[in-house]
């Protein structure tokens, strides 16, 4: 009887890993019910030694922890329910100061999260890295030896650790793991900001390569999982301390050779997969739903504006003659296309003063709609409908198509603009984000009552 209660008592503590990570120095209390449904998931198998990798698309937001890491509960910690003793190493996303090209590598161990070798990465340290993480899909990997544990983007080094500590406490065989959740430590990550929920971060796939001390590293995984489905790996029913959400397996999304992991309000459904509008009838285009603004203005003395003005989206840059940025609006989902899937809007060019009509390369237009779409084969491609009055001309440029409507009548309404997605690409399965905005010298537009549908 006592080895069972111990078992039992190890499976739940089990259960509980991940009260090792990340808590603050006085934790609060779990709650019954927490404000939020978290996203997360180990692999089924263990890996002692190794190179970890994976490419993930995250939604950076304050007070959001995306986590790929390796967890470890070491057993001798069964007795009580007020230590903490695991092995971890960490890449984390965290985003206080909304800064998307920061992130935080760490390992630690033994009790009450001792945290050590914790590294700020800035990516524009790194010539060949200086994106914002959320922009697109990456690859993320660390490689742990006996000797040092070292951390890469898109196969860059970007930190390393070499302190004695590795060999003598990171022993243990670890779970590969993958998670989203928000934080009650605010000076850590920030404060959440719940219009801005729900929000996600996807997993295309995972590796592990074998590592011995005689050997290297394998040139070949001894695990690889492509998405397609759950087989490999447990999903999350639990809470922590520092965590304000439970985990709720559901929160965990197998679909179309990805994996989706999502953050939202307890009362809250996963957003729909084949449908968004948005016709900004509430006057405000940071909620219901939410999107980013981005104002442009790179190497020019003045930024554009986005407002909504009488129920409609409106941008605007004006006294930067000769000078071309653009100004827009994004709004990132994960939305399924089928042969049905179409978009319609309403769009008005007011005013363009680019040269060319339409800039030299012919790709500054007063108003637009983009969206960003994938493949089966994880390619993205840009569809950009472009409506100017001064000229332009439709074109493909790298992995953006520009479908031009060169000749509308100047600050005249065009009406519910419908297209096919698969009309441009046919290849399609998914839609990751939506842009609305201008582009040019000077110029005015509008945009409103935005529909993607696949009925």
């Amino acid at each position: 009887m006592k080895a069972m209660t111990k078992l039992i008592c190890i499976l739940i503590l089990t259960f509980l890993a991940n009260s090792c990570k990340n808590s603050n120095d006085n934790p609060t209390p779990t709650s019954n019910e927490k404000p939020y449904f978290a996203g997360g998931m180990e692999t089924k198998e263990q890996f002692r030694y190794g190179r970890f990798v994976v490419r993930m698309k995250p939604m950076r937001k304050s007070g959001v922890v995306v986590g790929f890491f390796t967890f470890h509960m070491r057993p001798d910690d069964w007795a009580s329910w007020f230590r903490t003793n695991c092995e971890e190493i960490d890449l984390e996303l965290v985003n206080p100061n909304n800064d998307k090209k920061k992130f935080e590598t760490n390992y630690h161990y033994g009790e009450w999260n001792i945290k050590e070798n914790v590294d700020s990465v800035d990516l524009r340290d790194f010539s060949n890295l200086n994106f914002n993480t959320d922009e697109g899909f990456h690859k993320y990997s660390f490689e742990w030896t006996k000797t040092y544990i070292a951390w890469f983007v898109d196969d860059t080094e970007v930190s390393r650790a070499t302190k004695s500590e590795i060999e003598n406490n990171l022993t243990a065989a670890q779970n590969f793991s993958l998670n989203i959740w928000p934080s009650n430590n605010h000076a850590w990550c920030g404060e959440l900001n719940d219009n801005e929920l729900p929000i996600n971060v996807e997993f295309d796939w995972a590796e592990h390569y074998p590592w011995t001390e005689s050997g290297g590293f394998s040139s070949t995984p001894d695990f690889h999982d492509d998405f397609n489905n759950d087989d490999e790996w447990n999903k999350y029913n639990f809470t922590f301390p520092d965590c304000n959400a439970d985990f709720e397996p559901q929160n965990v999304e197998f679909k179309n050779g990805f994996v989706t992991l999502w953050l939202k309000k307890r009362d809250t459904t996963i957003p729909t997969t084949t449908n968004f509008t948005d016709n900004f009838e509430d006057g405000d285009f940071t909620n219901n739903p939410h999107w980013d603004f981005f104002p442009g203005g790179e190497g020019c003395h003045v930024t554009g504006t986005a407002d909504i003005v009488s129920g409609q989206f409106h941008v605007l840059k004006t006294n930067a003659p000769g000078c071309g940025t653009g100004t827009q609006i994004e709004h990132s989902f994960n939305l399924e296309v089928t042969d049905n899937t179409k978009i319609s809007f309403d769009i008005n060019p007011v005013f363009s003063d680019v040269g060319d009509g339409a800039g030299w390369t012919d790709e500054e237009y007063p108003a637009f709609v983009n969206l960003r779409l994938w493949d089966a084969n994880n390619d993205s491609t840009d569809i950009r409908f472009c409506y100017n009055y001064r000229g332009g001309v439709s074109h493909t440029n790298g992995t953006i198509i520009f479908v031009v409507f060169p000749d509308v009548p100047q600050n005249v309404w065009q009406m519910n603009q419908m297209f096919k997605l698969h009309d441009y690409a046919p290849d399609a399965i998914r839609i990751s984000k939506i842009y609305i905005g201008g582009n040019g010298w000077d110029y005015e537009g509008y945009v409103d009552n935005i529909n993607i549908s696949s009925q």
